[in-house]
């Protein structure tokens, strides 16, 4: 199975509303290749998970798209693909801070420095028979930003921790390294080395915390994730229970 390069044809928009919304476009036209990179200075309508947004101050940060085509993975198996791009995510923000600070995912895929956001990730397939067949994976990595509105939960930048300016290519050449490296695990079917790199750099493994799930803060200790890419947690009562995205949510 031949490997994918990303980054290696690029588009850039001056201004756009999202650029996931671009790529399913050049997808459906059928004009693009894969490991395309789309990206842009100013996103007006930048996609969340759910229905959030993703707010970036024009010229400030990365926002960024992907194409590719895993076709070669079971749908049931694509938790493994939020698990290497969080990692090639994660690395990334890693270099880029020269290692000198802990960089950790947040599960499913935001990317934590010093208890803070920097980076969030927004994957979406389409999937023929048994398979995944396309997917867009949409990339925020906050950079120059100064300022966050208060409403946002924990944002920072890079520029925040290291009172630097970044030059924004730059990051996206370094993303475009790593999410190289860790896609073509995946390819390889390295499941096993995936798993627990993911798991080493989980945020709060193993550290009781408060979740707010249905409805209620409950104490729990995050001891893994399942099959299909649930949380799981175990209680301060004992009790073991997973839980999918959105149903639990961790309080800083």
């Amino acid at each position: 199975m031949k490997t994918v390069s990303f980054g290696t044809t690029t588009i850039y928009l001056p201004k756009t509303d999202s650029t996931n919304l671009e790529a399913w476009r050049n997808i459906k036209s059928r004009s693009i290749v894969e490991g395309t990179m789309i990206w842009t200075s100013d996103q007006t309508e930048g996609k969340g998970a759910g229905h959030n947004i993703w707010f970036s101050e024009s010229e400030k940060n990365l926002t960024a798209s992907f194409v590719i085509f895993p076709k070669f993975l079971e749908a049931e198996k694509q938790f493994f693909l939020n698990k290497v791009i969080s990692l090639a995510v994660r690395e990334s923000v890693y270099n880029l801070l020269k290692k000198k600070h802990e960089v950790f995912v947040k599960w499913p895929n935001d990317i934590i420095v010093n208890n803070s956001k920097v980076a969030g990730i927004l994957i979406e397939n389409t999937i023929l028979g048994n398979n995944l067949n396309e997917t867009v994976i949409g990339i925020g990595l906050n950079v120059n930003q100064d300022y966050f509105p208060s409403n946002l939960n924990s944002p920072t930048s890079l520029k925040n921790i290291t009172n630097k300016t970044l030059e924004i290519y730059k990051c996206a050449e370094e993303i475009c390294k790593q999410l190289t490296k860790w896609y073509n695990l995946l390819i390889k079917s390295d499941y096993q080395s995936i798993d627990n790199k993911y798991l080493s750099h989980l945020y709060r493994l193993n550290e009781y915390a408060d979740y707010k799930a249905d409805g209620k803060v409950i104490e729990g200790k995050i001891i893994g994730i399942s099959e299909y890419g649930k949380l799981r947690l175990m209680l301060s009562t004992g009790e073991t229970r997973e839980y999918a995205f959105k149903e639990v949510e961790l309080i800083y």
